[in-house]
């Protein structure tokens, strides 16, 4: 029985999908039965022609009775309320689900027995960083149900004393000695001052951190309202993403923080990454067109 529309005893949706048999034309095979059914109704004894169908499985995709009829029907009544009044409701709710688990993202610091975690929280044991897939509290970090490593503990290398963080790295930017910078999947010290020199070990550069499985980095950024390509749906809009390739994975999610108007925007626009290259990544709304801005977070990985 459907737990959201409980009146309508002979369905499950949308709870779950309903079996629903189907039906078969009677052959010349099956009139002499059919004519025993016939006869039992027209005498009143149900009883005898609901056993005969009982008795003989193939009339009971030949016969379509009330308690067919009314599996059927339940079924489509519950569809059409679903589609004509609570669907907004369960997309948001959907919707709301998924901006949370994205919010979880994040590095919460050292693992702990006695701290609760959520999916895509980001913790470190033993000098290696794992990533929550299930909530979870007390389970090992080793549980690969649970958990997965995306970063392992490299060989000891040289101080990081004085190392200043500089985000994802640009050709066009000056460095100076002792900066950190990332490229998607690897940290990179400097060590002297440089412009446009490539990350490569050498004599600019030291690779200090090297990500295992999955390695991400979070860029922030902002879907203009006004920027926006298209007289219909799909509009596209592409966005500056500094340490994007065309080689790297990236997905969008709407960033930390955002007020319920713009959730909901994002919702009904329905955003996707359509098209990345060097430095620019492509969304496209295939929704409806929002007319406020929507700050959101990109995640590289390899």
């Amino acid at each position: 029985m459907s737990t959201t529309y409980p009146e309508l005893t002979e369905t499950l949706f949308p709870e779950a999908l309903d079996i629903i048999t189907r039906m078969s034309d009677i052959t010349y095979a099956d009139m002499s039965l059919i004519t025993q059914y016939n006869t039992y109704i027209a005498a009143g004894n149900f009883d005898a022609a609901q056993q005969l169908i009982v008795d003989n499985t193939g009339l009971q995709t030949k016969i379509f009775n009330a308690v067919k009829f009314n599996k059927l029907a339940d079924a489509i009544m519950a569809v059409q309320r679903f589609f004509k009044d609570d669907v907004e409701a369960h997309i948001e709710s959907v919707g709301d689900n998924l901006a949370a688990q994205i919010a979880n993202f994040g590095n919460v610091g050292e693992y702990s027995e006695s701290q609760q975690y959520h999916r895509f929280e980001i913790v470190q044991a033993d000098g290696s960083s794992y990533m929550c897939v299930e909530d979870c509290q007390g389970v090992p970090v080793t549980n690969g149900d649970y958990w997965v490593k995306i970063a392992s503990k490299g060989e000891t290398g040289a101080s990081g004393t004085g190392l200043s963080y500089c985000g994802v790295y640009s050709s066009s930017q000056s460095y100076q000695k002792d900066d950190c910078v990332s490229d998607g999947y690897r940290m990179w010290a400097a060590l002297q001052p440089s412009v446009g020199q490539p990350l490569e070990e050498g004599e600019y550069w030291t690779c200090v951190v090297r990500m295992e499985e999955a390695p991400s980095v979070s860029v922030e950024a902002v879907l203009s309202s006004s920027a926006w390509s298209g007289d219909s749906a799909p509009y596209t809009q592409t966005i500056s993403v500094s340490g994007m390739t065309a080689d790297i994975n990236g997905i969008i999610g709407i960033a930390k923080g955002a007020s319920e108007n713009v959730r909901e925007a994002a919702r009904y626009a329905a955003l996707a990454v359509t098209g990345q290259a060097a430095g620019t990544l492509t969304i496209s709304a295939d929704g409806v067109l929002p007319e406020i801005d929507i700050p959101v977070s990109i995640i590289m990985w390899k």
